[in-house]
């Protein structure tokens, strides 16, 4: 049973956030407690912890309501709360996961920094959505002139154009895209089973770097050792979320290669604590109580046959995993 307290801040973050916002959170709340991991339990017990959550939501409720007016996502056939459940729960992990890094590593945050992760994330969303039938180079040239004439990607045209402008005007417009075009390569790299480690961290590198360069007010030397095996862990997580639509799709990752993806991640998360407790500045136990969380409600997902996309992220409402996965528990 929750605590009248939780159930207190939870009914205040529930009472601040838009018709869009709270709409989203009665659709996806979980289903049944017994989807709920020790570790996630943990997590919103802790009050600093959960109300640091809710900060964050409504962070990127408030820059969704400002950045994504109805009318652009009609032109792109969909309403708003639907893009609001594609948009706003990825950036919504993003920026918390930011916020507690920087705080383990001694370093404030800029309002701006925010901003241009939140809309960063919605970009990517957009992008990864449009990728199964739009080639990345068509896509890639919409972001970077941030123009086109079709109403299918009014949607990604805008929040681009938003996203440039304010890289524009902390300066860092050319650098981002000197960067987002080495990106561009991996579309271009033939994918070989055998290469498959070394091309998550060539990932995991090249994240680090845009994160670095566009996404943090200052690079310390402690905090540039934990981003690369953080986008390790990351990147991990991410396909493992997606193994078992990657696997019926016939793409090739990592995970999919893995003959247990719940097993990967925890080994992915064990080397990232202990770089994070090596090297960070401050207490590290918000970071690495979000990071545990994290992985062991994916790692529950792929053991209980869970779609990720469908519970959290506002996928097809049909879950894609029909058989749990053999991984232990």
């Amino acid at each position: 049973m929750p605590s009248l307290s939780l159930l207190f801040d939870i009914a205040r973050a529930y009472a601040s956030l838009s018709p869009d916002g709270r709409a989203f959170l009665r659709k996806h709340r979980p289903r049944s407690e017994k989807t709920h991991t020790p570790e996630s339990v943990a997590l919103l017990a802790n009050r600093p912890s959960r109300l640091s959550l809710f900060r964050s939501l409504k962070t990127c409720d408030v820059e969704f309501a400002r950045s994504v007016p109805a009318s652009v996502c009609a032109d792109t056939g969909r309403t708003r709360s639907s893009v609001y459940a594609r948009f706003v729960p990825y950036a919504w992990i993003s920026l918390e996961l930011r916020t507690r890094l920087l705080t383990a590593y001694r370093i404030p945050p800029g309002a701006d920094h925010d901003r241009q992760l939140i809309l960063l994330t919605f970009v990517h969303r957009e992008w990864n959505d449009a990728l199964d039938t739009v080639p990345p180079d068509t896509l890639y040239r919409i972001v970077r002139s941030g123009e086109s004439s079709e109403p299918r990607f009014r949607l990604l045209h805008h929040v681009a154009a938003l996203s440039n402008a304010l890289a524009e005007r902390k300066g860092n417009f050319e650098k981002m895209f000197e960067i987002w075009g080495k990106a561009m390569d991996y579309y271009h790299r033939p994918f070989r089973p055998e290469d498959a480690a070394g091309y998550l961290e060539d990932k995991a590198a090249l994240n680090a770097e845009i994160y670095a360069w566009t996404l943090l007010p200052e690079i310390s030397p402690e905090l540039s050792r934990i981003l690369h095996p953080l986008y390790v862990w990351f990147l991990s997580l991410d396909d493992a979320a997606d193994v078992e639509r990657d696997r019926a799709a016939d793409r090739t990752t990592y995970m999919t290669l893995a003959a247990d993806p719940a097993e990967e991640i925890r080994k992915t998360l064990r080397r990232c604590e202990e770089t994070v407790l090596r090297t960070a500045g401050a207490d590290p136990e918000p970071l690495l109580l979000l990071m545990r969380s994290m992985t062991a409600d994916v790692a529950a997902a792929i053991r209980g046959g869970r779609d990720i996309e469908s519970d959290f992220f506002a996928g097809p409402d049909a879950p894609v995993n029909r058989n749990p996965s053999p991984s232990s528990p």
